[in-house]
């Protein structure tokens, strides 16, 4: 590959490969929200709340 190879920008326009990225993105901050959420006070619980991410845990 050279630095005037379009493969690079190709897949990145790739719109298929964005949607996938996004949720695996999605995941993974869920995951750590939750984690978070589980081992922190009760602001820290207060606070997750508010953003409304985790709308199943009270």
């Amino acid at each position: 590959m050279t630095e005037y190879d379009p493969k690079p920008i190709l897949t990145s326009l790739n719109e298929e490969n964005g949607i996938e990225a996004r949720e695996e993105q999605h995941r993974l901050l869920t995951k750590l929200y939750e984690k978070i959420y589980h081992l922190g006070t009760v602001e820290t619980k207060q606070d997750i709340r508010s953003l409304k991410i985790l709308n199943q845990l009270h």
